[in-house]
């Protein structure tokens, strides 16, 4: 997004924004106001959003939870750190000594051993620290007592984990959250779509997947400004940024971003094609192959050029045959220099004019 598309500039640092409102939210950050209350324990905050997360650690609430566990979380934030720990994506390195983190936090603070920094003073003796935990720990020695981590509730009693899972014997400290968790077990999906009828064992994965109808993409990327649908494709699209692919092959170490194309990938290995064409009976590798096949059946061609109305049956072709219309040609040869505006082109010409054995273009989706 270039700044034309952000007017509204902030006076203390000049970082634009697209509305009036993205400005009035960031001037709180160079304020020390603080206009939302918390009920319970009257902490304060400068956002809404700020207020709404810690107002969870009063009801127990953790809307987020990870589909490779069950593990839930307050943050959306949260629980792409966690996921991170099943896939082993470290997309944070060390300028200095290329160490990779799974957490931009984790990295901060490593970067210290490096610079040298030690923020966290003690009141008491004045020794200085890297970390907070460590500062935190510390202060046992001059008090004799462990502090608490949040402040206790006011209105509120301390509610102990008291729900137990009477298949995995995990506790829970609301009933709320134990049913919800049993799910995990049951695979029981309460929460129907009413448009297309998609059933959800979580109330907010129902209210992700209404994106879809609604045409709402409230999950915008920080990098170049592509808005998403749902938290899960924008986690995939940001990995197109760091070029991390967590996904690789045992076989032959190919990698990928999304873990459907490493199992679709694995299949030219195996020569599984699970997906039988119900009118033909060919055979095909992955679910999309086969409902981009269905088409050439129907005769259905749901991807329209919008420069001279031809229509297509798969979005990559609508993508090639726009060029012709641009005039965009973004493979170029690194030999000569020749551009092409079709990666399987460009294969071609790499291999008749420089005879080279480059890898044939991937049909990822």
């Amino acid at each position: 997004m270039h700044l034309k598309d952000r007017p509204y500039l902030c006076t203390k640092c000049g970082k634009g924004f697209a509305d009036k409102y993205g400005l009035k939210s960031h001037a709180l950050s160079h304020s020390e106001e603080k206009p939302y209350i918390c009920n319970f324990c009257e902490s304060s905050f400068k956002t809404q959003g700020a207020l709404n997360v810690h107002v969870r650690v009063h009801t127990g609430e953790k809307p987020y939870s990870c589909k490779e566990c069950g593990k839930e979380f307050r943050q959306a934030a949260n629980l792409i750190q966690h996921e991170r720990t099943h896939t082993g994506e470290k997309p944070y390195e060390c300028e200095v000594c290329k160490k990779r983190f799974n957490h931009s936090g984790k990295l901060k603070i490593h970067f210290r051993t490096h610079s040298g920094e030690k923020p966290y003073v003690c009141p008491h003796c004045k020794r200085c620290f890297a970390v907070r935990d460590t500062l935190k720990k510390h202060i046992w020695t001059h008090t004799g007592q462990r502090p608490y981590k949040y402040k206790k509730s006011k209105s509120a009693k301390e509610v102990l984990p008291r729900f137990p899972c009477e298949i995995c014997n995990k506790m829970f400290k609301f009933k709320a959250n134990l049913i919800s968790h049993q799910r995990t077990h049951t695979k029981e999906k309460p929460f129907l779509c009413s448009t297309c009828g998609k059933a959800f064992g979580e109330k907010h994965g129902l209210k992700v997947h209404l994106n879809i109808h609604t045409g709402e993409k409230p999950f915008s990327c920080t990098v170049c400004d592509s808005k998403f649908s749902a938290p899960t494709a924008l986690r995939i699209h940001m990995r197109r940024h760091t070029g991390v692919k967590p996904y690789q092959c045992d076989m032959c170490e190919k990698a990928f971003f999304q873990a459907s194309n490493l199992i679709s990938h694995k299949r030219s290995h195996t020569g599984e094609k699970p997906y039988v064409c119900s009118l033909c009976a060919k055979r095909f590798s992955a679910s999309n192959k086969l409902k981009i096949h269905m088409r050439m059946h129907s005769g259905e061609k749901p991807y329209r050029c919008t420069q001279c109305g031809e229509s297509f049956a798969r979005k990559d072709v609508l993508t090639t045959h726009m060029r012709r219309h641009t005039g965009e040609k973004p493979y170029t040869c690194k030999i000569c220099h020749q551009s092409y505006s079709q990666s399987g082109t460009l294969y071609t010409h790499m291999k008749t004019q420089h005879k080279q054995k480059t890898e044939p273009p991937s049909m990822e989706f």
